[in-house]
């Protein structure tokens, strides 16, 4: 009998690695449970394709500071059977581990793929379920998973909050001088007749290394014909 257990759900598809790295940690005797990081299959153009996305990606971050793991985990079998009034598996699961002073670590090189919900209704079925199932298990067994933790969890939202403010600026002053860029190369060529055959040299796009200066024209060895 092994000592070691694999949990996968069974709409979810790993990667060709996935299990080789959810079981390396184990090679530290104090780890007791493993989990791998979920990667949605949702087009994310679609707004709940795109919620899918956003709520994944937020959980990873989680993941990297407390570990919330589920779909695709590795235990050691430090308890014999899981009491049928959970719903949340996982989450028993890391209650479990933690109560008999193991670690639980994050393997976010251990990739699984897993398919979300593709309509509004749906997502709010299944966040609902989830919820209910980890006050449930809060409430009876006294294990409270990450991200109950409302203000660590508003923390990370807010960071993507910036991180999308700071994405629409950049796009904005993208705009902004790229449409100066091109009055300027509308001005050269309609008004000053300049082609720019011969290029200005971007300095910063070349490559100084000790001390050298970038070849400014081209070696003798290529001719260049006027366009």
């Amino acid at each position: 009998m092994e000592d070691i257990c694999v949990l996968e759900s069974g709409d979810t598809l790993p990667r060709a690695d996935s299990i080789e790295n959810l079981v390396r940690p184990f090679e530290d005797p104090k780890i007791g449970m493993t989990g791998a990081q979920k990667i949605p299959v949702n087009v994310p153009e679609h707004v709940v394709g795109y919620m899918s996305h956003l709520r994944l990606q937020m959980e990873h971050q989680l993941c990297l500071e407390i570990p919330r793991l589920g779909e695709l985990i590795a235990f050691r079998k430090v308890f014999t059977h899981l009491p049928p009034d959970v719903a949340m598996d996982e989450a028993f699961v890391e209650a479990l581990v933690i109560r008999r002073g193991l670690e639980v670590h994050y393997a976010p090189d251990a990739v699984v793929y897993n398919m979300g919900p593709e309509t509004l209704g749906e997502f709010i079925m299944q966040r609902r379920r989830n919820y209910a199932g980890h006050l449930h298990l809060t409430r009876k067994y006294g294990y409270k998973v990450s991200s109950l933790d409302n203000t660590r969890v508003m923390r990370i939202a807010v960071d993507e909050m910036v991180k999308a403010a700071r994405l629409i600026v950049t796009l904005t002053w993208l705009a902004l001088v790229e449409a100066l860029a091109r009055a300027l190369g509308t001005y050269d060529y309609y008004v000053r007749g300049r082609k720019h055959v011969v290029w200005d040299m971007a300095w910063t796009t070349k490559r100084v290394e000790n001390g050298t200066v970038p070849q400014t024209h081209p070696p003798s060895d290529i001719t260049t014909e006027p366009k």
